[in-house]
């Protein structure tokens, strides 16, 4: 039974119960918060993003889905390493969150980091039956052990030309 559940179950029976109001609030709070880093993402307003997925992970740091979508903001703005953190963080968490593997992969593969997506690819690979693709795997499968060959890859961008180029 999730949080929100709780709440409402404890209000049918004491219906002036403030502390479920008060969860309550704060869950709709979170999810206020984790609206407006997805509008501001759309919009391609990372730092704004960022700030609300920031407060969201504050107010709930074990959330595999706010570390997520940090994850991906921060790869947005070309921060790979916390953005790998972030991604790695909700994988702990929830070992299969598709949409942390598939942001992980692709920091992997911003990177050139062929080997490490490639494993990480088998792992989503296992899980794409519960939960729908996430990736186009297509292009992953095309990618090489040579530079060369990967430069026209779309999957290979700019954060990679310390490897690629």
């Amino acid at each position: 039974m999730d949080a929100q559940a709780l709440c409402e179950g404890i209000l049918k029976e004491r219906p002036h119960e403030a502390q479920a109001f008060h969860l309550l609030g704060l869950i709709a709070y979170r999810e206020a918060v984790n609206l407006m880093g997805q509008i501001a993402f759309e919009r391609g307003a990372y730092e704004a993003a960022l700030a609300f997925y920031e407060r969201e992970v504050a107010l709930a740091p074990d959330a595999p889905d706010a570390l997520a979508n940090r994850g991906h903001v921060l790869r947005e703005l070309n921060r790979s390493e916390p953005a790998v953190a972030s991604f790695e963080r909700a994988l702990a968490i929830a070992p299969r969150h598709a949409v942390a593997l598939g942001g992980l992969i692709d920091c992997a593969l911003r990177t050139c980091d062929w080997a490490r997506a490639v494993a990480l690819a088998g792992t989503l690979a296992s899980h794409v039956t519960e939960r729908g693709s996430f990736i186009e795997p297509f292009t992953l499968l095309a990618a090489t052990n040579d530079p060369e060959k990967n430069r026209a890859l779309p999957i290979c961008h700019t954060g990679c030309e310390r490897v690629c180029r």
